[in-house]
């Protein structure tokens, strides 16, 4: 397993400054796009949520291998905020940072690249506009739910509510409010996700369900599934899954079986406790059954017919 670093993705906090786009894009050429030296870019530390997980370096090697043997493709351009620094207008990768890597890797490799192209990001576009769209854009390799719940927190410290944000993002509410417990979890359970050892949605069930003992449960399901083989922890690996399935599959046949203890004469003999035990369990499963009997009795005959 690769060791997790701790990565202030949440927390990433700049003034932003717009520039002159015209000044910055001078000495590049412009057709339909601006044309720009990829060597040219910046990348700001920590603005990109995109977390080191397994596939993210194949995906930009694999990039890389596609623009040395087809060039860049002119129709894939990247987006640059013109930054204004002292008396310096700096092109920084607002959107696009795999294929800048990539288009990077492979000048490095031999490639002979000598422009990309590129559209500036429209004035007035604020930082929380930026954030967004780090989850709206990204298609090629879409942001985990891990990194989609770090932008939700990004913009939630950015003053935005709950609710703004799952519209903004287009996402459900409960959802964004599952996310955000995740990557405020515990890290034993935010790295297990980030190496795909168990899924975003198990993690949340964990936490919603087990509270300051999930990491125990993680760890419990872990071990199930190494046993097993895998890899990959999932909701079968979860202590007493398994009595739950069988449980389940045979649960008409142990009905009959505690209503067949009731009625056995030495049913008396039995401990308190266990009677009041079996009682209660009884009582409900014969008020279930009834409730259904009479839902099917109001239903049209038709409806009946169909059951």
């Amino acid at each position: 397993m690769a060791k997790q670093v701790e990565m202030p993705l949440d927390s990433f906090e700049r003034d932003l400054v717009q520039g002159s786009t015209k000044k910055a894009m001078s000495g590049s050429k412009s057709r339909d796009l601006w044309q720009v030296d990829p060597r040219e870019l910046k990348f700001m530390s920590g603005f990109n949520a995109r977390t080191p997980r397994p596939g993210l370096e194949a995906h930009i090697r694999a990039l890389a291998d596609s623009m040395k043997s087809e060039g860049y493709y002119m129709d894939k351009p990247i987006a640059v905020y013109i930054a204004r620094e002292g008396d310096q207008e700096v092109k920084y990768v607002s959107d696009g940072h795999c294929r800048t890597k990539a288009v990077l890797l492979a000048i490095q490799e031999g490639a002979e690249i000598e422009t990309i192209p590129a559209v500036p990001e429209e004035r007035g576009v604020s930082l929380e506009d930026l954030t967004v769209k780090l989850y709206r854009s990204n298609t090629g390799l879409p942001l985990t739910p891990y990194e989609t719940g770090l932008v939700c927190k990004r913009l939630i410290r950015y003053g935005l509510e709950l609710e703004v944000v799952a519209d903004r993002m287009g996402l459900g509410t409960a959802y964004v409010d599952g996310l955000l417990m995740l990557v405020g979890g515990p890290k034993s359970i935010r790295d297990a996700v980030i190496d795909d050892r168990i899924s975003a949605t198990e993690a949340v069930k964990l936490l919603k369900t087990h509270g300051d003992k999930a990491v125990e449960v993680l760890e419990q399901m872990l071990a199930a599934a190494q046993a097993q083989g895998r890899n990959k922890a999932t909701a079968k690996h979860a202590p007493g899954a398994a009595i739950k399935r069988v449980v389940k599959k045979h649960s008409d046949s142990l009905y009959q079986a505690a209503k067949t203890v009731r009625q056995d004469p030495g049913y008396t003999s039995l401990a308190v406790e266990t009677r009041l035990l079996l009682d209660e369990l009884l009582r409900t499963l014969d008020r279930a059954e009834k409730d259904l009997a009479t839902e099917d009795s109001d239903a049209p005959e038709e409806e009946r017919q169909q059951a």
